[in-house]
């Protein structure tokens, strides 16, 4: 299925194999990761991938940096990940935001509604575009509550500090 959405770019090579120019380094890591019982692998990224870019629809090739921290985790691991971020973005420009976001509350409140995989897709989709217009409108198409209509529409609507944010 990821080998033939309409924006990564797919060819053919020499001996008729598919292949695909990188939208993320992150699925690559993944798929050659080992997955391991007690195992932690760290790894650092820096390159080109290729992106359907905003609503120009175009492919462009930009720059990937980042890390990934997979296996075993525990607490230590998500602050160094989190420490690192913040030093990171420090040292670009002393006026900079973290942003932090847990899917897996938005996981539950999917589950609480009986969401199968489609209905998640689109809900996903929408809240990372912040458009609770569409939400109401998905919602009525599967038959979702009111109820809980309004608590995804909620999930557009939090953000700030965590002081103000963890009780909504």
């Amino acid at each position: 299925d990821f080998l033939i959405s309409d924006s990564i770019i797919t060819f053919n090579d020499t001996n008729g194999k598919l292949l695909a120019l990188k939208p993320d380094v992150t699925l690559s890591i993944i798929k050659n990761g080992v997955d391991e019982k007690g195992v932690k692998q760290k790894l650092y990224y820096n390159e080109n991938v290729y992106r359907v870019w905003g609503s120009t629809r175009q492919f462009k090739e930009i720059m990937q940096t980042g890390l990934e921290c997979i296996g075993d985790l525990d607490n230590y691991d998500v602050f160094e990940v989190l420490y690192l971020a913040a030093r990171s973005l420090s040292t670009i420009s002393s006026d900079f935001i973290l942003d932090i976001s847990h899917l897996g509350i938005l996981s539950a409140v999917l589950d609480s509604i009986n969401a199968g995989s489609e209905l998640r897709a689109e809900i996903m989709t929408l809240v990372k575009q912040k458009n609770a217009h569409e939400i109401s409108g998905v919602c009525e198409r599967y038959g979702v509550s009111s109820e809980g209509c309004e608590l995804l529409k909620s999930f557009i609507s939090i953000y700030g500090a965590p002081e103000k944010t963890i009780e909504k």
